[in-house]
């Protein structure tokens, strides 16, 4: 298995497909075996063959949570609703696993049950509180739903947690511009700017704010 792994990193697969079919053909219960399996097929575009061993691996040891995340994201992006399912099952086999909470909320996200979204990013941070993904992910959310005044507590955390965090100090701004606090939007946008100077869109939201001036 070891073996298998390092010729998937080095991007042999082939060859370590060759390994993981010699360890199958020892023991056809090898669960990690199917799971590297599915990893290279993945990688080589053979979807059909990397859904079929992620399964195998699943059948055979349900607690492989990353197997069922990876089946989730490989049937969203054949647009299956089935998806979800899958991202359910990574939930139900390890409830606290920030992986598959972000992969189920961001399949929800994606297709527009933003509460339902909203409320697992939450749950994310209750487990880490820490994980700007979640608030990022919330604040976007909240503004959508022209929630001003959600979003601005989203991005304020983020500021809060990671001050050099350029994304939230722009959308805070956003938040702010919308809400008619030009000022306090200008300042976001020119910290933004300050700590990513590529941040275009902080650039052009701050050319506008002084344009109207």
């Amino acid at each position: 298995l070891k073996l298998s792994e390092i010729y998937y990193i080095l991007r042999k697969h082939e060859e370590s497909l060759s390994i993981c079919n010699r360890i199958l053909s020892i023991n056809n219960q090898e669960a990690e075996a199917y799971f590297m399996m599915g990893m290279n097929f993945r990688d080589q575009g053979n979807i059909d063959g990397a859904i079929n061993s992620f399964q195998s691996a699943t059948e055979i040891n349900p607690d492989l949570t990353d197997a069922w995340i990876i089946l989730g994201q490989l049937f969203e992006q054949q647009k299956n609703p089935i998806a979800v399912e899958y991202f359910n099952s990574a939930v139900n086999v390890d409830p606290n696993n920030i992986s598959a909470l972000h992969s189920k909320a961001f399949y929800l996200q994606n297709n527009r049950m933003l509460l339902e979204a909203i409320e697992i990013y939450r749950q994310i941070g209750t487990i880490d509180k820490n994980y700007i993904d979640a608030y990022l992910n919330s604040g976007i959310l909240y503004l959508s739903l022209d929630s001003l005044s959600q979003a601005y507590e989203q991005f304020n955390i983020i500021t809060a947690i990671e001050p050099q965090n350029h994304i939230g100090y722009y959308y805070r701004g956003q938040v702010l511009e919308i809400q008619g606090q030009v000022d306090q939007a200008k300042k976001d946008y020119q910290t933004s700017i300050n700590l990513n100077s590529e941040n275009i869109k902080a650039k052009r939201a701050l050319e506008k704010l002084n344009k109207e001036k």
